[in-house]
């Protein structure tokens, strides 16, 4: 491809149905469904940004990559992508797409040939090896008495476990393969149910039946088989700039031509504790306190989020904001989450500018909220912090309305950004 313009492309304001700008909208499509990630969207999202936006663009950055659509779809489009991911369960879900695209015709022939071996013998594999009880410990340090599985459900995950175990230490990529499709069924096939924040099934849910785990997950692997199948190699290659999108700062500037990014809305969702039951699989939870530790590190979004130091610096935009909510909301923390977001969100989009090229384009997909009838224009305010740190703002566009728990009218925005030159600042 060839460089990128100096100027934004002229053309008509970015549109699209409103679906694709929900995980749901790119269901069917190849990679896709490898994993149910509520906040997310389409790769009709990102064909669409970077027709519109940067059509002749060569390096994308997405600083919350999620499942990976924005950093999957570019490279494909033969552009160089570059992506941070705070959780390591969606590192994982990135990471076994990543790898996929890669393989050369004949890798891709020994893996499907692969994966297929499996989904015919899984049951007997299954059968042969035993519970591993190394993850059964795991568990209830993490969840103490806390029941989420069926019993036979439970000593099957742990068979999963040990099955994974054995086939990384000859075929490394059919056990990546495997875990992700394991990942994909845990929630489905537990006592809880993802909607919005995790919780507990109701026992109207219940009574509809559980999903059997071994076939839930032969299902995904016979789906993860024909979507690599079908799916093109990537043109371009796929790079983990950082974990932590707060810390990119210190990072060689890629001088990326596009940014294409949904951040955490401030929706109060406990993102970690929506994969506790992932991360255990994985091995990333050792005991109760270590969910703790990973909502340290994310942009602060969730009233769980909130520590005492959390809030504590309080950007003058915000700080009328804040006296209301610490005045009217039923719980002081609000307020500190909501100070902490748009600080910590300032890092990100300093972040941002640092690797970004001149002329480049920001695109940030956020949606605002309400608290105890305090609106809270989430992307007013970014527009401004985008403002402070040189950017301009190009477009602003209403992409759906959403509603808060109360019923308050709320929208999704998509916010385009220019990165200002040093004279035009």
């Amino acid at each position: 491809m060839n460089s990128m313009q100096t100027e934004l492309f002229p053309k008509a304001s970015f549109e699209i149905e409103a679906k694709h700008t929900t995980h749901s909208g790119g269901k069917g499509e190849y990679l896709h469904d490898w994993y149910s990630y509520l906040e997310g969207f389409s790769s009709s999202f990102v064909h669409e940004i970077l027709k519109t936006y940067a059509p002749n663009a060569e390096i994308v950055l997405e600083p919350f990559a999620g499942v990976g659509t924005t950093p999957v779809n570019s490279s494909i489009l033969g552009c160089t992508s570059y992506y941070c991911e705070i959780n390591p369960v969606l590192r994982k879900v990135v990471a076994i797409k990543k790898k996929l695209l890669s393989l050369s015709d004949s890798e891709k022939s020994k893996f499907l040939l692969d994966i297929s071996v499996l989904c015919e013998n899984l049951s007997s594999y299954l059968q042969d090896v035993g519970p591993s009880e190394d993850l059964r410990k795991k568990y209830y340090d993490c969840f103490d008495k806390s029941i989420f599985f069926s019993q036979d459900t439970f000593e099957q995950v742990l068979k999963f476990r040990s099955l994974v175990d054995q086939i990384a230490l000859n075929d490394e990529l059919l056990a990546e393969a495997l875990e992700v499709a394991i990942l994909s069924c845990l929630v489905t096939c537990s006592l809880l149910k993802r909607s919005g924040d995790v919780r507990f099934k109701t026992p109207k849910e219940l009574s509809k039946g559980v999903p059997l785990l071994l076939p839930s997950v032969l299902k995904q692997l016979n789906l993860m088989r024909d979507d690599c199948r079908n799916c093109p190699r990537a043109l371009a290659p796929m790079n983990l700039l950082a974990n932590n999108s707060k810390e990119v700062l210190d990072i060689k500037s890629i001088q990326a031509d596009i940014v294409i990014t949904s951040p955490p809305y401030l929706n109060g969702t406990n993102y970690f504790r929506n994969t506790k039951l992932e991360l255990w699989f994985i091995g990333e939870l050792l005991n109760n306190k270590s969910l703790r530790v990973f909502r340290d590190q994310v942009v602060t979004s969730g009233i769980n989020d909130v520590t005492k130091d959390k809030g504590k610096d309080i950007l003058p935009l915000v700080s009328d904001l804040y006296a209301e909510l610490l005045e009217k909301a039923y719980d002081a923390r609000i307020a500190k989450m909501m100070s902490a977001y748009f600080y910590e969100m300032k890092i990100v989009l300093e972040g941002l500018h640092h690797h970004t090229k001149p002329n480049g384009v920001v695109c940030i997909d956020i949606g605002d909220s309400v608290y105890a009838n305090v609106y809270i224009p989430t992307h007013t305010i970014l527009t401004e912090i985008a403002k402070d740190l040189g950017f301009s703002l190009y477009e602003e566009i209403v992409l759906r309305k959403r509603y808060s728990n109360g019923g308050a009218e709320l929208g999704q925005y998509l916010l385009v950004f220019k990165k200002m030159d040093s004279d035009e600042k």
